[in-house]
C-alpha cells in the first residue's frame, strides 16, 4: 500500500513507552530527527579526538527523550548534572528505553 502524505505523517508519529521509576511512571519518547542530529553534533558530548563521551551522551539522551503527558520535555540541559548523579540503575533504565525507541544499539560512542 502506498501511503499518502497524511498517512505517512501519522505512521511516523513518535513512539512512546512508559517506564516505571520508583512508585510511578514516566514517558520516554522517540526523539525527532533534528534533535538526534543536534545530539550527535554537540561538541560538549565529544572528547578532543571527536569520540562521543558515553557519560555525557547518556544523560543528554535522557533529557531529550523523557517527556510529560503533553509531550513536552521534563528536563532541560541544565538538568544534565543532576542526571549524572542519579542512580545508574534508574538512569540506565530510562536510557535503555530511549536507545531502543530511537534505534540506537548502545554503540553510539564508537566511531
Amino acid at each position: 500500500m502506498i501511503l499518502d502524505r497524511d498517512s505517512l505523517l501519522q505512521a511516523m508519529e513518535l513512539k512512546k513507552e512508559n517506564v516505571t521509576i520508583g512508585d510511578g511512571e514516566v514517558i520516554v519518547s522517540e526523539i525527532g530527527a533534528s534533535d538526534m542530529i543536534d545530539l550527535y553534533t554537540r561538541k560538549d558530548l565529544h572528547d578532543e579526538n571527536g569520540d562521543m563521551i558515553i557519560s555525557k551522551f547518556t544523560p543528554a539522551l535522557v533529557v531529550m527523550a523523557v517527556v510529560g503527558e503533553n509531550g513536552e520535555r521534563l528536563f532541560s540541559d541544565a538538568d544534565i548534572p543532576l542526571l549524572e548523579k542519579a542512580p545508574a540503575s534508574q538512569l540506565g533504565k530510562l536510557a535503555d528505553v530511549a536507545r531502543k525507541l530511537n534505534g540506537l544499539k548502545g554503540d553510539e560512542t564508537k566511531n
